[in-house]
């Protein structure tokens, strides 16, 4: 178990090392089927290089065999520091609720480490990704995540953007994906440092 908590932490910090001003294309992100939490009626508002979304997490899917249970009193609260470029210079995430009597308070946190969306006109989603750092869930979802937003009102450009009507997805990343995801990065990396 220690082996496999030393690898997943050595993964996340390379994830964050290389991948925190990820920007400009879609991260195109394969999250795993469980665990997921479903959130919807989220509102939305960048201004000034500050991204605000604000929603509830309705449920939570955490086997493949079993039914979405509903998360009681759930809140998802996303911020993040994003330029006029689209580079992510910061974030935070924040999921909590009750979850039958099983789960109780903050669900899940993490910092966000990667962000990505379309150039085109169309603009959604917005992707990211997030290193868990706490929370009832943590456990389950391992050391990296990812969050799809859609319905957030962004058309491509980072002047102004909101939207009442957001939907989100929080899924882990499985390993694989999260290791293809940092070698993206990195080759990402080592285009820019040969222009």
């Amino acid at each position: 178990m220690v082996r496999k908590l030393s690898f997943s932490a050595f993964w996340a910090t390379i994830l964050l090392a290389f991948s925190i001003n990820a920007h400009g294309a879609p991260l195109a992100l394969t999250m795993a089927d469980t665990p997921d939490i479903a959130v919807g009626f989220i509102t939305v508002e960048y201004a000034g290089g500050s991204l605000s979304a604000n929603g509830f997490a309705l449920s939570f899917d955490g086997s493949d065999t079993d039914p979405a249970l509903d998360i009681v009193n759930g809140l998802f609260t996303l911020n993040a520091q994003i330029d006029s470029a689209g580079n992510l210079a910061s974030g935070s995430l924040v999921v909590s609720g009750t979850i039958g009597s099983q789960y109780s308070g903050t669900l899940l946190t993490g910092d966000l480490t990667a962000f990505g969306f379309n150039d085109n006109p169309a603009g959604d989603p917005l992707e990211f990704l997030f290193s868990v750092t706490g929370g009832e869930l943590a456990s389950l979802y391992g050391a990296v995540g990812g969050i799809i937003l859609a319905s957030s009102g962004f058309s491509g450009s980072f002047t102004h953007f909101s939207s009442t009507s957001g939907t989100a997805d929080v899924a882990a990343i499985p390993v694989p994906a999260a290791v293809w995801l940092m070698l993206t990065a990195l080759a990402g990396l080592s285009g820019f440092r040969n222009r």
